[in-house]
């Protein structure tokens, strides 16, 4: 009986299988698309980097200004 119903349950699992086979293009084509904006994520946060001494510099002449 047992058997009879694994076997019974093989349609439903193989429309299941089929259906996550049809998302994994998807997932890759997001997956290229978060990869293609790694390099830009990148330059922004080196470019943060670069701006963070100026703007510790600047915290001095702001307070000043404001006291």
């Amino acid at each position: 009986t047992h058997v009879s119903q694994l076997f019974a349950n093989v349609p439903v699992l193989l429309t299941y299988f089929s259906q996550l086979f049809a998302y994994v293009p998807f997932l890759f084509a997001h997956v290229s698309q978060l990869f293609a904006y790694v390099p830009f994520l990148f330059a922004h946060v080196s470019v943060l980097l670069t701006e963070l001494p100026l703007l510790f510099a600047h915290i001095p002449l702001i307070l000043s200004h404001i006291s």
